[in-house]
This record gives structure tokens, sequence and C-alpha cells, in this order.
């Protein structure tokens, strides 16, 4: 897990994640976001909506750790969802969840 969430916390760096559902949510319905990373923990309810939309908008997603091992990687506190906007940085962040 650690080698996921330590390039996670690259994602961030480089400018490109996004982190919370609203702001989430947006980027998705503009077409930024190249991978959906959603917390195990978080609600049903989030979890019914971000697969929706993920299927709508044709956005691949991973329930990847949890909320606090999310937002500890970014440097944030709890967070149920994270949007990546780079099409490298996402392929390498499935290659490492699925190397776990």
């Amino acid at each position: 897990m650690n080698k996921f969430l330590s390039f996670l916390g690259l994602t961030r760096k480089s400018g490109n994640l996004i982190a919370g559902g609203n702001l989430a949510e947006a980027a998705i319905k503009r077409g930024k976001v190249c991978l959906l990373l959603l917390a195990q923990d978080a609600s049903d309810g989030t979890k019914k909506s971000f697969r929706d939309m993920s299927r709508s908008f044709n956005v691949e997603i991973l329930e990847v750790s949890t909320k606090d091992d999310l937002g500890s990687a970014i440097g944030k506190g709890q967070i149920s969802v994270i949007g990546v906007t780079d099409q490298r940085m996402s392929k390498k962040l499935k290659e490492l969840w699925i190397a776990m």
C-alpha cells in the first residue's frame, strides 16, 4: 500500500489530482478526470453516485484504501473521492494498486 499512497502524494504535488466530491464531480462533467479513486469506507450514497457518474462519463473507477489513508497521502483530512487528471499517472496508480 505504501507505494500506491506515496505515488498518490506525488500525483498531488504535480497538480494532477482533484480532491473532494464536489470538485471531482465538476471535473468529471468537464471531461478532466482519467481515473476516479473512491475510498472503500465512503458512504453508500457517495459510492452509488460516483459509480453511476463514472459509467455515464466513461471514467474508470477504483475503490481503494480508506478515507484516512487517502487524506493522509495527499496531506489533508479524510477524503472519500479523488480524481486523477493525468493519463500516465492514472496508469501508474492502477498498476501499483493491482500489484498490491
